[in-house]
């Protein structure tokens, strides 16, 4: 078996949400924190800034959230031994013997959003998850990683190749890079006008 390395990059479409998920947000918790702010009167002043304290902390959270989640973008590859994830983003790498995996399974990997009391599917595809020998596990999705099929094949053929045999693979869809493009480019829209509305205009 050829010892090639065979490399996954990240989707363009989840880094594309991370990115406008932390401009959206941050420039929400930027405009925030550099206004001067001033409580109405007949509102109690310590809740009024208790409130706004609490929206400013709402639009950090969520901008450092899809920050790290972009930071955390992953770059795999695979070889006839090993498994290797990179970080680039954060200089960080973790390489896993291929004989030190005990099993590989999928599982449904969703992202929901909720909007008027209602749960609003924003994408549907599969994570796989690597198991070690000491329980800890990996989880690769398809939202995240470009190739999903190509890679959970290749992984599951390299454990194979040392125990598992005719593992059950679920693939995504061929339509699958649309699935989600509608709500990024309403991401991408909002994002732009409220950068216009906040910093520009």
């Amino acid at each position: 078996m050829s010892n090639t390395k065979i490399t996954f990059k990240p989707s363009a479409k989840s880094i594309a949400f991370g990115v406008v998920g932390t401009l959206f947000f941050g420039v929400f918790a930027f405009k925030m924190l550099s206004l001067t702010w001033t409580v109405s009167e007949g509102t109690n002043e310590i809740v009024g800034y208790v409130i706004l304290w609490i929206m400013t902390f709402i639009f950090l959270f969520f901008a450092i959230s899809t920050l790290i989640w972009l930071l955390n973008t992953q770059i795999i590859q695979i070889s006839k031994n090993e498994l290797r994830i990179s970080k680039p983003l954060i200089f960080l790498h973790k390489s896993i013997y291929i004989k030190d995996i005990k099993r590989v399974y999928q599982k449904d990997y969703k992202i929901k959003s909720a909007h008027d009391h209602k749960i609003i599917n924003i994408y549907d595809g599969f994570k796989t998850i690597i198991v070690l020998k000491n329980n800890k596990e990996i989880s690769i999705n398809s939202f995240d990683t470009t190739d999903y099929n190509a890679f959970n094949k290749k992984i599951k053929q390299r454990i194979s190749y040392y125990k598992e045999k005719n593992t059950e693979t679920k693939e995504v869809s061929t339509l699958d890079k649309w699935n989600g493009i509608s709500w990024l480019i309403f991401t991408i829209v909002t994002t732009i006008i409220v950068i216009w509305a906040f910093l520009i205009k």
